[in-house]
């Protein structure tokens, strides 16, 4: 039925990893929480629009020979990661979903969404979610160093 919500796509295995850009702005991220001294992505980086949460899919990244440095920029944009189970242990569905807007077209066929059950706005449902998967986040803001998040 078109228009339908779809939340999952069981070919999305649960051991994938996503990957989440996030802007290197103060309202997006903060390099050093001043009580944990971890990097700390607020929020508004993990905002929930009208079609999901953008990610990209590293089994279509793969396919597509897309890397995650090709994610990455050092000036703009860190690059966050979790693994898909821990998404769908808290009610949510990922789905590869190509981005035709990207410039880069190998990247925009390994793009993928996060939805609850429910299209947005679900705030409820997503700020449980929200909150879980940065438990389980760990960021790259510099070349080939990972760290866990706050």
């Amino acid at each position: 039925m078109p228009g339908e919500w779809q939340q999952n796509d069981r070919y999305v295995t649960d051991d994938e990893i996503a990957y989440r850009r996030v802007r290197m702005i103060p309202e997006h991220y903060q390099p050093v929480d001043p009580v944990s001294g971890l990097p700390q992505i607020l929020n508004a980086a993990l905002r929930y629009e009208d079609d999901g949460m953008s990610v990209y899919l590293d089994q279509f990244m793969e396919y597509e020979s897309v890397s995650v440095d090709q994610l990455f920029s050092d000036e703009t944009h860190a690059i966050s990661r979790f693994e898909v189970h821990h998404a769908r242990q808290h009610g949510a569905g990922i789905l590869p979903s190509t981005d035709h807007a990207d410039p880069n077209e190998a990247r925009g066929r390994s793009h993928g969404l996060v939805r609850t059950a429910a299209p947005p706005p679900d705030k409820d449902r997503w700020k449980v979610l929200r909150n879980e998967l940065r438990k389980r986040m760990s960021i790259r803001s510099s070349a080939d160093t990972w760290s866990p998040v706050v």
